[in-house]
């Protein structure tokens, strides 16, 4: 089973065409994530319980399963200095529109 369990489409994915899906995974989290080939974009984590550790978990996993993780739009100072500890770097990329999105990368190591 996929690391996000289970997926459903985004009413509002749909409509603007992001192709982000909601997930609910097994552990609690749930959110927004565009899985495609070895790859994962993460838009919005949310934690519905008050366990600590889920998202380091849920990171951990998605290590196993993608080769290549991207996560944008953090708002929170926090994430974004765990995910600096968890081996995610800076990046840049232009999207299909042409805009520029800033964002935390992980890619597997060969």
């Amino acid at each position: 089973m996929s690391v996000l369990g289970v997926t459903r489409a985004d009413p509002i994915g749909l409509l603007l065409e992001t192709r982000f899906l909601r997930f609910t995974c097994r552990n609690g989290l749930e959110g927004l994530a565009r899985p495609h080939g070895d790859r994962l974009d993460l838009l919005a984590v949310r934690n519905q319980t008050e366990k600590r550790g889920l998202f380091r978990d849920f990171i951990a996993m998605a290590k196993l399963e993608y080769k290549t993780i991207c996560v944008f739009s953090i708002e929170n100072p926090a994430v974004h200095d765990s995910l600096l500890r968890y081996g995610f770097t800076l990046d840049i990329e232009i999207d299909e529109f042409g805009d520029v999105q800033k964002l935390l990368r992980w890619d597997q190591q060969s």
